[in-house]
């Protein structure tokens, strides 16, 4: 079950949050289901064949919207290479994205103009996947393109391709490893496996082997294993299976196979006693990691450690929370996850320490959590309210086909069996607490690995049937056809906006109070996030640890946060559960308590945030960015997590007014999408909404002033010892959000920085090599709107690639503006691309919730096709004008000063000023 294993980590088995204290009892011999509704069944039928050259085929069927996944997973990893051509398989994948015999080009050239979204490819110990989301209509062309990849690739390659993604390939290693705890992979790979495992060497490889690499090992290694017979299809979606065998067969049946591949078998290597290790590195707190060997993906004992791993540390009902972050306030963050590869696994515990503390408490109360939990096993109520969760973090993985596809695929691939996932999902759903304790009994003993990390200081081929001289030219998509919205205002004012979203029992809600940053006060920033982010920390009668605790019953999610314009309190809930949900939800909103204690706590995970903020190139790129573009003082202006001054100085009085001034009905939008109706929903609101009532005083007023644009362009310089790379930043201010043409802004913007065939990305990542990717983006607000260009680039390349920036930003609003094949394939990229943005009942949430923080009316992206459509060049060009402002651009470039400022001062980009981490002159 590893795609689901994967979601599931993303959403349980991160950093926690806090824990209830419990009663702990023997483990018993059954599970005892909590008070909450049965659980409707998961599942996702397929139909599974093979062609004649041994490629297996899935396909699942879903047409409530014209988006076909294409997945195409290769039986080939990291695992499989030889010695002394470690990383390989990775520079392999990146190679496979380069072109092919019969389109050398860049693969995005072809997929973004048709539509494709979450166009990517990855690698890791045990396969190559390729995946993009395509229109209907663009179906044809991504399997021309995946089975020319696959059957006509070698043709395409040469000295220079393999030279350009090598370069790539360590640009992104490097950018890794620049980040704090990035250089652990290796140690943790190395010293957790014994020598010649798999397992005991990185993904992405070591530079000596990579620059090793040539292109006769290249073609050797595609001849042996990216052939059909080592290869899975899936597709999933808007397509039939009489279309998905006839396609499957047009565009792939004519490839020959490989020869035969084997593959490893299963080595657990658990650990024969514990191993210790203490390392310093670059890295802004200390930090410990726990690691046990165990056997790989699809056994029972690894679905059981999930769930043992659940209760010790899945948010702030895990007992390591509740222990180490909540009540000895000793760590700042704490997670316990299992990660399951296809021949072992390892079980980890990793924990960070609050600034100045001392790892030794923090592993002691650790082994006394795990041991206790081993000696008695989790309750009956824990065990019912993790598996809730579970179902609960699952579910909208079944909204959308590209997580489908994926499941299908990994299932396929490793356990022959696409409904693999069903055969573990019945395990985790029968264990019993004994089950649970047990499975962990047998593979967390004393053999584990202890970190300590210190900051410094008869196969056959068929006829070709595929005219591979052109590609294939994507039919009109079919129109999107979003629900409509219904809306309702209740009688104390609070509007309500319901989209009806059926396919799976999910609702999802975003209470959006038109508060967010913009209304903090001067003073006072991140007064609007500190009051957000309290609001489940207790309510009612409730405290922080009873709220978590209930939500995990119930399998719901409610979360909350501050934007520039607008906060939220969001709910996703499971159908069957949503009336207890609603309560809880509403008693958050309307009642809460804002206890001291967590306040407390809260403020110190904030500065112990800030801590990390500081260690990191982008996050000191944060802390600044937005306050020298609009100004100190503007509502718009921030500095990364906050302020240690103003988060001290902050009190529980300034929550409580903040609350009553700005979380009112009247000031918020109750927007509602998923399995319910405005006349289904709407007296559950009214029963748990109606009687709230607005404050006497008139509804606070936001003042958003403009702001002008630089009247020349500066630089500003923060220092990172050590950093290997450097990052780049170029911002100006841009016409405000409510002004016209910001979907010919957004098209001039695609263009340059946007998507990954755009200008800037071509020419730091593809042409020079120098970045893993280079960008830019318009922060979209109400008020004055920022254009931002960055990059992350090698250290020894910062001025050159400033240079290249420099040239990109003024070619297009002078004497290259964008081309009409440019426009065509950005208004295409975004038009076709329309239909992936509201695929699952989470991306519809998120889209409208965008619409009604911005002010935008309801049919904006019903509207949205036909004023892509009508764009011209001359006015995507005069956009870009309004857009892009080279002689008033602040430059910010973070990195190794020592090694770079001289040649950046060298460009004469403008005044120069060195900052510090808080935004402040050094220089």
């Amino acid at each position: 079950m590893r795609v689901i294993v994967t979601l599931a980590a993303a959403f349980c088995l991160g950093l926690g949050s806090a824990a209830a204290a419990e009663t702990v009892k023997p483990a018993k011999a059954s599970a005892k289901v909590g008070a909450t509704a049965k659980l409707p069944p998961i599942d996702v039928p397929y139909e599974k064949f093979r062609l004649a050259n041994g490629l297996t085929v899935v396909v699942h069927e879903d047409h409530k919207t014209p988006l076909v996944a294409v997945n195409v997973w290769y039986h080939i990893g990291s695992k499989d290479e030889p010695e002394r051509r470690h990383g390989f398989a990775h520079l392999f994948e990146h190679l496979m994205f380069n072109g092919s015999e019969h389109f050398n080009d860049e693969f995005f050239r072809a997929l973004e103009p048709a539509g494709a979204t979450g166009i990517n490819g990855t690698t890791n110990r045990d396969r190559t996947n390729y995946f993009e989301t395509v229109p209907t209509a663009a179906l044809d062309l991504a399997l021309f393109l995946e089975s020319d990849r696959m059957g006509h690739l070698l043709g395409a390659i040469d000295q220079k391709k393999l030279d350009e993604q090598r370069g790539v390939v360590l640009n992104e290693k490097r950018q890794g490893e620049n980040q704090p705890y990035g250089s652990l992979r290796e140690i943790l790979s190395k010293e957790a496996y014994p020598p010649g495992h798999p397992y005991s060497w990185t993904t992405i490889g070591s530079d000596e082997d990579l620059n090793a690499a040539t292109l006769d090992d290249v073609k050797a290694w595609f001849k042996r294993y990216y052939g059909p017979n080592n290869a899975t299809l899936v597709l999933a979606g808007d397509i039939t299976v009489a279309e998905a065998r006839a396609k499957a067969e047009q565009y792939f049946g004519a490839i020959p196979a490989s020869e035969p591949v084997s593959h490893a078998k299963a080595w657990a290597a658990p650990l024969a006693a514990e191993k210790r290790l203490e390392i310093n590195d670059k890295v802004p707190l200390p930090r410990l990691y726990s690691i046990w060997n165990l056997p790989g993906d699809g056994e029972r004992d690894v679905v059981l450690l999930y769930l043992f791993a659940d209760v010790l540390a899945s948010g702030k009902t895990g007992r390591l929370y509740e222990r180490l972050v909540y009540r000895d306030q000793t760590a700042s963050a704490i997670s316990a996850s299992v990660s399951a590869d296809e021949i072992a696994g390892q079980f980890a515990i990793v924990a960070s320490a609050r600034p100045g503390a001392s790892l030794a408490p923090i592993e002691a109360a650790v082994n006394e959590e795990v041991k206790r939990l081993l000696d008695q096993g989790p309750t009956d109520a824990e065990l019912a309210r993790i598996k809730t969760q579970r179902y609960a973090d699952l579910l909208p993985a079944f909204d959308g086909v590209g997580a489908k596809g994926q499941l299908l695929a990994a299932n396929e691939v490793f356990h022959g069996d696409p409904a693999q996932y069903k055969r573990e999902l019945k395990w985790e759903q029968e264990a019993t607490p004994a089950d649970v304790r047990d499975a962990a009994r047998r593979w967390l003993g004393d053999g584990r690995l202890v970190l300590e990390v210190l900051p410094e200081n008869g196969l056959k081929p068929a006829t070709e049937t595929v005219d591979r001289s052109k590609l294939p030219v994507p039919a009109a998509s079919a129109a999107l056809k979003l629900p409509p919205v219904a809306r309702a205002t209740l009688a104390n004012g609070l509007k309500l906006a319901v989209i009806e979203r059926r396919g799976v029992p999910l609702v999802e809600m975003a209470l959006i109070v038109d508060a967010g940053r913009a209304a903090d006060a001067a003073g006072k920033t991140g007064i609007s996030a500190m009051t957000f982010g309290q609001l489940d920390e207790g309510a009612g009668t409730l405290d922080s640890l009873a709220i978590a605790r209930r939500q995990a019953e119930l399998g719901i999610e409610i979360g909350a946060s501050s934007g520039r314009e607008a906060s939220m309190v969001t709910l996703s809930a499971i159908k069957p559960n949503l009336g207890p949900a609603l309560d809880l939800y509403a008693t958050i909103i309307r009642k809460p308590s804002f206890p001291q204690a967590d306040l407390d706590r809260s403020k110190q995970n904030l500065k112990s945030a800030i801590v990390q903020e500081k260690a990191s190139p982008g996050g000191l790129l944060r802390r600044v960015l937005s306050t020298r573009i609009y100004g100190a003082g503007h509502p718009y202006a921030y500095i990364g997590s906050g302020e240690e001054a103003v988060i001290d100085a902050t009190t529980r009085d300034d929550l409580i007014a903040f609350h009553r001034r700005w979380l009112r009905p009247d000031n918020a939008t109750l927007l509602i999408v998923g399995d319910t109706t405005l006349d289904e929903i709407r007296p559950q609101i009214e029963s748990r909404f109606g009687d709230w009532k607005a404050p006497a005083e008139p509804k606070p007023v936001k003042t958003i002033p403009p702001v002008a644009v630089a009247s020349a362009p500066r630089l500003f310089l923060l220092d990172k010892p050590g950093a290997t790379q450097s990052i780049i930043a170029a911002a100006n201010i841009a016409p405000d959000g409510k002004s016209a043409g910001q979907e010919l802004m957004s098209t001039a913007n695609t263009v340059l920085g946007g998507q990954f065939i755009s200008r800037l990305n071509l020419n730091l990542r593809e042409d020079k090599h120098w970045s893993y990717g280079a960008s830019s983006s318009i922060t979209r607000t109400r008020g004055p709107q920022v254009f931002l260009a960055q990059a992350q680039v090698e250290r020894d390349r910062t001025a050159d690639s400033i240079v290249e920036m420099q040239k990109e930003l003024r070619d297009i609003v002078a004497k290259r503006p964008p081309s009409a094949a440019e426009l065509d394939d950005a208004r295409r990229a975004d038009l076709l691309a329309l239909p992936g943005s509201f695929e699952t009942a989470g991306q519809v949430a998120a889209a409208f919730a965008g619409l009604i923080e911005l002010e935008q009316p309801d049919d904006y992206f019903n509207r949205l096709p036909e004023l892509i459509a009508a764009q011209t060049p001359d006015g995507v060009a005069a956009a870009a004008k309004a857009l892009v402002k080279p002689e008033a651009l602040s430059w910010f470039v973070v990195g190794d000063l020592s090694k770079i400022e001289a040649e950046v001062r060298k460009l004469k980009l403008g005044e120069v000023k060195v900052l510090d981490a808080d935004g402040n002159v050094l220089r």
